[in-house]
């Protein structure tokens, strides 16, 4: 709940008339404490001090009884997100924090609904259409996050027979659609970063490989509808633009919305790749190797699960130009203020 889309969560949560019990590190006792009295939730909200990579969560005695006492529905979305993670701190929070969360979700009498935070980029190398039936179908992994979040979801599905669970996978994750507030950059971020510095003289052509993303404000309403939903139970969901724009369409708006110049050159994958490996390259246009990977896949993603759980909620994913602006104008109003802001630019 520390993190930026559990605090959206929180605030439909905090809402509502239920009691919420959040696993949080010390480190982010600080800042959650003054999200929650910023937000009157402070007496909602009990916070356990506890670490997904110690045993029993690093919780003690008394607090594991009253989880074990209190809970009727866990979302746990607490992972190691970063595209560079390196094997052995994916494997110790992704893989083997989520194996001790299942162990303590499956000794949860009253439980009735445990929501797991995957990811679509367990998708990995996959390429053509990535159902949200489809687990293993053969992928091989662009960096050691996909990997380790795809061994995660792995211990989740095969406890699936004893743990009432909804997997949900939303693609990036970008910025709230009516305010544009985002904790860090990344994806499409780098985009807008490289624009930003005029240093767009040379894209990658990409016109078959689509720009999954998604405002935070429809995932957290998403994934609070479908935990209110028993058809929900036991499906994988993807949380995703189910009319994505292209890498191409996608470069072509931000370029007309940040009203910039047009690139002189537009280069295939295949010639634009090995500029990445020009020393100081990826620092000097702010995208990183890592993220430049994923506009070489041409995937798309399933949502009929998600359209039909969804259908009468009246909650739709919003159209990306809809909302381009807003976010374009908090990253212009926050990008030079890193010793204020919250956003780690």
């Amino acid at each position: 709940g520390t993190g930026f889309l559990g605090k959206e969560l929180l605030k439909i949560y905090l809402s509502q008339p239920v009691g919420i019990l959040l696993l949080t590190q010390e480190k982010f006792r600080p800042g959650i404490e003054a999200f929650l009295r910023e937000r009157k939730g402070i007496a909602k909200v009990r916070l356990v001090p506890g670490d997904i990579t110690r045993g029993n969560l690093g919780l003690s005695p008394a607090d594991l009884e009253e989880v074990r006492e209190k809970t009727n529905i866990v979302l746990h979305l607490a992972a190691a997100y970063n595209l560079a993670l390196d094997r052995a701190t994916g494997r110790a929070i992704n893989v083997e924090g989520t194996r001790r969360v299942v162990d303590i979700v499956a000794k949860i009498p009253h439980l009735e609904q445990f929501g797991y935070l995957s990811t679509t980029a367990i998708s990995g190398t996959h390429a053509g259409p990535f159902l949200e039936s489809d687990f293993d179908v053969g992928q091989e992994f662009k960096n050691f996050y996909e990997e380790t979040k795809f061994e995660a979801e792995k211990i989740v599905r095969e406890a699936l027979a004893r743990i009432p669970t909804t997997i949900f996978r939303p693609t990036i994750i970008v910025g709230n659609s009516r305010t544009g507030e985002m904790e860090k950059i990344d994806g499409p971020y780098y985009a807008m970063r490289m624009i930003s510095r005029k240093l767009h003289v040379v894209l990658q052509r990409a016109p078959s490989v689509k720009c999954h993303i998604e405002p935070v404000d429809f995932v957290a309403a998403t994934i609070h509808a479908l935990m209110n939903n028993r058809e929900a139970v036991g499906k994988t969901i993807h949380i995703a633009d189910p009319n994505p724009l292209s890498y191409d369409e996608f470069l072509e708006l931000l370029i007309d919305r940040m009203k910039t110049f047009r690139p002189l050159l537009r280069l295939s994958p295949r010639l634009m790749a090995p500029l990445f490996r020009i020393p100081g390259f990826s620092w000097l246009t702010g995208v990183p190797r890592q993220s430049f990977a994923y506009t070489m896949v041409p995937v798309d993603y399933g949502t009929g699960t998600m359209t039909t759980l969804l259908q009468s909620t009246g909650i739709r994913c919003p159209a990306l130009p809809s909302y381009i602006d807003i976010l374009i104008q908090y990253f212009k109003d926050h990008r030079g203020s890193s010793s204020r802001s919250p956003v780690r630019w």
